[in-house]
């Protein structure tokens, strides 16, 4: 970059915040001591104003001292500004001097969007004529159509596309981001799993708490964050990946088979399960709760066939006297219910039948 027009004295005091010097700051108030610094993925609040090197104003319309927010790690279209926040602390101001690919350039498409919508406004209410054609109104399709660049240059709007950027910045404050807000799409293998396990954690509180919707609504979450990672899985490679997954992701849907067993959800219980034995044919859990999810759908043949095989399961695995006592008093449950059933089918008929 050409820094011939800044003082000398300007010049000693830059540093270097890429390797290609495409990014330099220069401090200009220091942070109050003790003050936070950024961590990856937090949310950082903060003002800034944008010049050109000859300090004339990147957009006239807009005021100086903006203030804006980005979340760290989300790849924000100005770099130049996510480089920099990362390198200060709360309170502090710095003047950063960037490349046009790390500023001008980006700040260009991010302006175009905001000056499209603007100027679409001001065509609707008659104030602007297209200047390709007086009587057509601004097709508002692309910012880069000869009518809306003239537009903007009479307004002192035009973007310099290609040069040097001068931001001056004032951190504010920032905000731990929480994982489980994010979008799986926007998140790293490590954080989905960090996530899950937030989400697992926060699900069975709601649940001691027999808040049994709200657990739900965790373990579902966490579930998706891990079914992103089979989804996606795309070599041999990843099997590793892939075994933590399902170590995770298997408790997970018995929780929400649980969860959904007090909410009297039969649909999603019988989903969960079956996720679940389509990967472990012989989980008792999954067995036992299935068996229990086709009681409330009063279908007892095959409640009747999954406390059968959870029976076989649990005595086979010895030391299950309690869950045994528990399987033996569902059938107990299914037969009295098949009896009600029937001695009502019986005196429905009867009374067909006269």
């Amino acid at each position: 970059m050409d820094l011939s027009s800044l003082p000398e004295a300007a010049r000693a005091n830059l540093v270097k915040l890429t390797p290609d010097g495409g990014c330099l700051k220069t401090p200009v108030e220091a942070a109050p001591e003790g003050s936070a610094a950024p961590t990856a993925r937090c949310k950082a609040f903060f003002k800034y104003k944008a010049r050109y090197m000859d300090d004339s104003p990147v957009d006239k319309e807009k005021p100086d001292w903006q203030e804006y927010s980005l979340r760290l790690g989300k790849k924000f279209k100005i770099e130049a500004w996510e480089i920099c926040l990362s390198s200060m602390k709360v309170g502090e101001t710095v003047r950063l001097i960037c490349a046009p690919k790390y500023g001008a350039d980006p700040y260009l498409e991010i302006q175009s969007v905001d000056m499209k919508i603007e100027i679409k406004a001001q065509m609707a209410a008659g104030s602007l004529a297209c200047a390709d054609n007086a009587a057509a109104a601004f097709c508002g399709s692309c910012i880069g159509c000869a009518g809306g660049m003239e537009m903007m240059k009479r307004q002192g709007r035009m973007v310099r596309s290609g040069e040097i950027m001068v931001f001056w910045i004032t951190l504010l404050k920032v905000e731990d981001y929480d994982l489980t807000l994010m979008e799986y799409w926007e998140m790293n293998t490590d954080e989905k799993f960090a996530a899950a396990e937030i989400l697992k954690q926060r699900g069975t509180d709601f649940f001691k708490a027999k808040n049994f919707m709200d657990a739900a609504d965790a373990y579902h979450k966490a579930v998706s964050y891990m079914e992103t990672l089979h989804s996606t899985a795309s070599s041999w490679d990843e099997d590793d990946i892939m075994l933590k997954a399902d170590a995770l992701r298997i408790p997970l849907h018995l929780n929400l088979a649980a969860c959904k067993l007090k909410t009297k959800d039969a649909a999603a219980v019988l989903l969960s399960c079956n996720k679940v034995l389509e990967h472990e044919k012989h989980n008792l859990k999954a067995l036992f709760r299935r068996g229990q999810a086709y009681v409330q759908k009063s279908d007892y043949k095959l409640a009747r066939e999954d406390f059968g095989r959870a029976r076989e399961v649990a005595a086979a695995s010895g030391d299950n006297e309690a869950l045994l006592k528990s399987i033996d008093a569902q059938v107990a449950k299914v037969a009295a219910k098949e009896a009600k059933a029937s001695s009502k089918d019986a005196a429905l008929y009867k009374r067909m039948l006269g």
